[in-house]
């Protein structure tokens, strides 16, 4: 129960990708909880959650609070529903290849049902976030269609296109929720690194963006050498969060 508990707890103060795979109500009520019990009465503790990334600061929150939680019988019952609620939701997953997952493979490789759906009530299915390598078709969604059927294929993210081409909006959405992703968890280089890529916007939205990677390398650089003092260095690190979730937002879609 402690690790599940720890696990649970700790991915919804990070806001990882793998509670942001499920709906929005239920990730958003499970973190009001979380927060009842881990934030409750400390601000030290709030203001350290309300700051992008610090996961090693987040996680000795959870670490230092749960074994004493775990001694309240309403904290361990509320949890086991909370638990409970997850595992639901899970069931409602399917074809997921998330983050960490790596598929190698010689011949084809396919993510979704091959044949007929019998059953198809799912929150969200046919997902990659992973690495897939092979060597002949790699195949993502459902193979068999209906006639009549309309699908589409949603959340291609295109790098490097001709300044005149534009992204399809589909893809635009997709990269926006991960570039919020990455900003959430403190993953500043890499955000940074995905919209210097991309293409097709204006020369103000391009001008702004080089500005912010030049900050996050000089802030880096004096971080290193121990020039700044770590209230310094975090408020400069969160002047450069708000103004990389100012310029997402510019992003259509």
């Amino acid at each position: 129960m402690l690790e599940a508990a720890k696990k649970y707890a700790l991915s919804l103060l990070l806001q990882s990708e793998e509670v942001n795979i499920f709906p929005k109500d239920f990730v958003s009520a499970a973190i009001r909880w979380v927060n009842s019990w881990f934030l409750v009465d400390d601000p030290v503790a709030e203001a350290i959650v309300g700051l992008p990334g610090n996961e090693e600061a987040k996680a000795k929150i959870v670490e230092t609070k749960l074994p004493k939680l775990l001694e309240n019988p309403k904290f361990l019952e509320e949890l086991k529903i909370q638990l409970g609620e997850l595992e639901r939701q899970k069931t409602r997953v399917k074809n997921l290849v998330d983050g960490t997952s790596e598929i190698e493979a010689e011949g084809s490789v396919t993510v979704g049902d091959k044949g007929i759906v019998e059953d198809d009530n799912y929150i969200q299915k046919n997902i990659v976030k992973g690495k897939i390598k092979a060597g002949q078709d790699v195949n993502i969604g459902d193979t068999y269609h209906q006639k009549g059927d309309n699908f589409s294929i949603v959340n291609n993210y295109f790098q490097h296109l001709p300044m005149d081409a534009p992204v399809p909006i589909a893809a635009l959405i997709g990269l926006k929720k991960e570039l919020h992703n990455h900003v959430s968890k403190g993953n500043i280089g890499e955000a940074i690194d995905k919209l210097v890529g991309l293409s097709g916007q204006t020369k103000d939205f391009q001008n702004t963006i080089i500005q912010l990677s030049g900050r996050w390398a000089e802030l880096r650089r004096q971080k290193k050498k121990g020039v700044l003092s770590t209230s310094e260095a975090n408020l400069e690190r969160a002047r450069i969060d708000v103004a990389l979730l100012e310029l997402i937002e510019e992003i259509p879609g």
